[in-house]
């Protein structure tokens, strides 16, 4: 039998027809955009097709893109591929995507019991946990400008926090992941770093009596979630300042679906799973009312002409990031 309620039902339909659509010879963003393979819109999209198709030839396929097309010199993979190119690389240095593949390895030796090719690009997700230590100052992350720093399309959204929980969850994740495969000697030093960073982050970012991440005198969901997927405070902690995020009329809210998506990641992850479904239905049930057929790329229910293009015209309306990771609801 079907799981929930009529809208529950629609938003998996729809959910599952976007997934399927944005997976062609590879997983790609969507048919409307540049028809690329993003690392961060990838890490998603298997989460959902873990619940669906599991279909991990083509997960298989993706990883291994970006593994060969790692810099020479310095092993540093890159946030989106051409898989009909992949050499030369897209010139994407998305620093929050990158920093995921240990993360997102993980996931899928997890599901797919593939160990031989998680051994094998163990190295590689290392090395990308490794390269994002480089851009902490006084063990917190701080934006050299060196690279680019997305977490979310929307204005005026402060970084420097919310990327600091995406390193420490990179080394939580690639440490499990050594651990896993019985090759924790490669991460030996992980985790003494991920503790004194997570300490780090505390007494640069949260305001103890705000019970908030505040990032040069901004509340975010960026931040909150990015420090709860980093584990910066006990779990209980965490769980109240996410659920009193969502409630605060003043916190920065996300620009579309894609840090939705991360949302319902944390809240899942801290056993908020009521809430989680709450809040796909508010937000995704908001684009069924509207009408879609298949996930946008982009959706503030305030705003449903935004873009980040400068016209509604040119967003993406089958997007691999808008499609619910959970799909069970």
């Amino acid at each position: 039998a079907e799981k929930g309620d009529g809208l529950d039902q629609e938003i998996r339909r729809i959910g599952v027809k976007t997934l399927a659509c944005c997976m062609q010879d590879f997983y790609e963003d969507g048919p409307k955009r540049d028809r690329r393979l993003w690392l961060g819109d990838l890490r998603l999209q298997m989460m959902a097709d873990a619940h669906v198709f599991r279909n991990f030839r083509l997960a298989k396929r993706c990883l291994l893109l970006f593994a060969a097309a790692a810099t020479p010199e310095e092993g540093r993979i890159s946030g989106s591929l051409y898989p009909a190119k992949p050499l030369p690389l897209a010139d994407q240095d998305l620093f929050d995507y990158t920093v995921l593949f240990g993360d997102i390895l993980l996931d899928y030796v997890t599901h797919s019991g593939d160990t031989a090719l998680g051994l094998d690009l163990l190295p590689v997700a290392v090395r990308q946990s490794r390269l994002a230590l480089q851009e902490m100052k006084d063990d917190c992350f701080c934006d050299f400008k060196r690279h680019w720093l997305f977490i979310d399309w929307k204005e005026g959204l402060e970084h420097e926090c919310a990327e600091h929980g995406v390193v420490l969850y990179s080394l939580i994740r690639t440490l499990a992941l050594a651990r896993k495969l019985g090759r924790e000697e490669l991460v030996s030093d992980f985790p003494e770093t991920i503790e004194r960073l997570k300490q780090a982050g505390i007494r640069k970012w949260f305001d103890r009596e705000k019970g908030f991440f505040v990032d040069n005198g901004q509340i975010s969901w960026a931040a909150q979630i990015w420090a709860a997927y980093g584990e910066m405070l006990p779990p209980e902690e965490t769980r109240q300042m996410l659920l009193r995020v969502m409630k605060d009329d003043s916190a920065l809210r996300p620009g579309g679906p894609y840090l939705h998506n991360q949302m319902v990641i944390v809240l899942e992850k801290y056993g908020l799973h009521g809430e989680a479904r709450r809040l796909i239905r508010d937000y995704w049930g908001k684009m069924v009312e509207l009408g879609a057929d298949t996930f946008w790329e982009i959706f503030d229910p305030a705003q449903p002409l935004l873009s980040p293009y400068g016209q509604a015209v040119l967003n993406s309306h089958c997007h691999a990031w808008s499609t619910p990771v959970s799909l069970q609801i």
